[in-house]
């Protein structure tokens, strides 16, 4: 057999395996016929398991045979060690690996991707299912080749939904993971500028997160934002002999907020949906985008028949991903760190957002948005536009786009904009703010405004104290 259980645990046949990757050099003891789990890790092997030595994992070959390993994978060639494969790729082999495993496990898969908010609603939907059912899903943001397989290699078998994370920065990387997940439900939050130096144009960015509907089983569930641009040339596009679900604000969503409001730490909004309507309030205020990726979780979760009174209570103690759109208040200012990516949707994202709870002056720390390409000085450009015309009070324009974007538009008359430095930002902030203002973080995760944002903080607290 390819797979079997004994004594109540699945066992893989490593001839299968031998199989399935075709291996160009092996070594197997007698001995050792199975394998019991995947581990990629050599700190975390189990006796029984496959040890597949990615990068500098080779280097701990020997610790992972030590506790146990049944067999390695690798590229290199290590003579002397019996139960061994070598591979062309181990990342192709880790693909197929976990198309395998996956395969074996009843378990619903809900995958997502999108340029922004994939991670918070990822772990909103995991959180949601979590309360019912046995959930595992991606930790962090492991989304690529390598993080893929390692979330899907800690499924078992009282996994009831595997909730999985889809990134992507080449050409073809979503459709590759997403043929090796093979969703019930793919969720697409919204498409925008991101990775422009992997798709060149927007356009590139559609195609590419387009991958994941064709890759929906057909019986499936596709859920998208109603309000993207973007998304709405996918939808036009779409196969419907899979269920659509769109989410948003306007009227032809499926899932939608009406009558949403948002006053000082209160937010309340009626989500409107064909399996029935539900009025849901919150004791803080939740960020526009927040709410956006509130609906594809309450999407997915009503398709899997999940009360309103659940989904109310999950995503009252929903705890945010670290560096999202992150509130901290000191001495009635407010400090939002906000620094864990960014892109030009994102950071607009963010603005509208702290706008919407800024009951004094907005002030903007804006780093670089990577990976832009060619593109990098227009859309560093076009956010400060932004920011000018939601009449934000004061910009600072901290690394190569930013700073010089902050050149370009400076307003010496009302300070509106200036470009700054790390090393006196900090103090010329502590000189500025005053209670009631709001002060946005904002970057790619490369700037390290987390940082400066620390900085901050602490030096904010020093006063409070």
């Amino acid at each position: 057999m390819f797979l079997e259980k004994k004594g109540g645990k699945l066992k893989i046949s490593l001839r299968k395996i031998i199989g399935l990757l075709e291996p160009l050099l092996y070594s197997l003891d007698a001995s050792k016929e199975e394998i019991s789990g995947i581990c990629l890790d050599s700190r975390k092997v189990k006796p029984g398991d496959l040890f597949v030595a990615i990068n500098t994992g080779i280097n701990f070959i020997p610790q992972a045979l030590e506790n146990g390993a049944a067999c390695v994978i690798t590229e290199q060639k290590i003579f002397g060690i019996e139960n061994i494969m070598i591979v062309e790729s181990v990342i192709e082999a880790l693909g197929k690996l976990a198309k395998l495993w996956l395969s074996k496990f009843d378990c619903q898969v809900i995958a997502v991707t999108g340029s922004c908010g994939k991670t918070t609603t990822t772990q909103m939907i995991a959180h949601i299912l979590s309360v019912k059912h046995k959930v595992h899903s991606t930790f962090e943001n492991h989304n690529n080749k390598i993080g893929v397989p390692e979330t899907i290699f800690g499924i078992d078998e009282d996994t009831e939904f595997l909730v999985i994370e889809l990134g992507t920065s080449e050409k073809g990387e979503i459709r590759y993971l997403a043929k090796m997940v093979t969703p019930d439900v793919g969720v697409i939050t919204t498409i925008g500028h991101a990775h422009l130096e992997a798709f060149k144009t927007i356009n590139g960015v559609r195609r590419e997160k387009s991958a994941l509907l064709k890759q929906v089983k057909p019986d499936g569930l596709f859920v998208i934002n109603g309000d993207n641009e973007q998304c709405g040339i996918i939808i036009s596009d779409c196969d419907y002999s899979r269920q659509l679900a769109t989410f948003g604000l306007t009227a032809s969503c499926k899932v939608r907020a009406d009558n949403l409001t948002v006053i000082d730490e209160w937010t309340s909004f009626e989500t409107v949906h064909n399996k029935g309507n539900a009025v849901l309030q919150f004791d803080f205020a939740v960020a526009n985008h927040n709410i956006m990726n509130m609906l594809a979780a309450i999407a997915v979760a009503r398709h899997f028949k999940i009360d309103w009174l659940v989904i109310q209570e999950s995503l009252e103690s929903f705890q945010y991903p670290k560096m999202r759109f992150e509130r901290s208040i000191i001495n009635n200012i407010t400090i939002i760190n906000d620094a864990y990516n960014a892109n030009p949707g994102s950071v607009m994202a963010a603005i509208l957002s702290a706008k919407a709870i800024c009951v004094g002056r907005l002030f903007l720390i804006l780093g670089d948005m990577l990976e832009l390409g060619e593109q990098a000085e227009e859309l560093h450009m076009k956010i400060v536009e932004f920011a000018k015309m939601l009449n934000v009070d004061v910009v600072y324009g901290i690394g190569e786009y930013a700073g010089a974007a902050a050149v370009l538009m400076d307003n010496t008359e009302n300070e509106f904009i200036k470009a700054a430095n790390k090393k006196s930002i900090v103090s010329e902030l502590l000189d500025k703010v005053k209670p009631g203002d709001v002060v946005l973080f904002k970057a790619s995760r490369a700037m390290r405004l987390d940082k400066l944002h620390d900085q901050f903080y602490e030096r904010l607290s020093q006063l409070d104290s």
